[in-house]
């Protein structure tokens, strides 16, 4: 009898619910580099108003699962490996490079800036079947492949090209502009 109740309770401890935090978080800016490995982040702006905007730069590193940000936030990624990116309420994401990247899910007001300046974009296929991302960082070799984790994650990305480009599009349009 007592070997069925302790599988029993063995069976309920394994189906309960476990509340997972962050092994790092962030309520002021900070920064993540090479070498640090976390298996979560969390990325807080204060509730003081006016917002800080706590601003945290990856040069380097790695995020095994989720790197989140909340509230008015800023994560500039110029570096490293992140599993997965989730930005919500008003945070911004500005992603110059980051290596294996997979999965993007923005949420309410948040932005993703995706700095690149060769891409295909999908609302359908990948890996969840809401589409997905693929090209080259600009200054860089590096492509990357990301898959949106849900129907509404491609409508918060901002592609902004290469300086460059920026460059030709305004000569561009002087030169229409002189035309008249």
């Amino acid at each position: 009898m007592r070997k069925i109740i302790l599988i029993v309770l063995v069976v309920l401890a394994g189906a309960c619910p476990v509340q997972a935090y962050p092994d790092k978080l962030f309520t002021s800016s900070g920064q993540i580099v090479a070498g640090e490995s976390w298996y979560d982040i969390d990325i807080y702006d204060t509730d003081t108003p006016p917002p800080d905007h706590t601003i945290v730069d990856m040069f380097g590193g790695n995020v095994h699962h989720i790197l989140s940000t909340y509230d008015a936030s800023i994560i500039n990624i110029t570096g490293g490996s992140v599993y997965q990116l989730r930005t919500s309420n008003e945070s911004i994401a500005n992603i110059h490079a980051c290596i294996n990247l997979d999965v993007l899910e923005a949420k309410d007001n948040s932005v993703i800036n995706l700095y690149t300046d060769d891409f295909t974009i999908s609302s359908e296929n990948g890996a969840f079947g809401y589409g997905y991302i693929e090209g080259t960082y600009y200054g860089i070799t590096t492509d990357f492949f990301i898959n949106f984790y849900d129907d509404t994650s491609y409508s918060h990305i901002n592609i902004v090209p290469e300086p460059a480009t920026f460059l030709l599009l305004g000569l561009g349009g002087l030169l229409l502009r002189k035309r008249k």
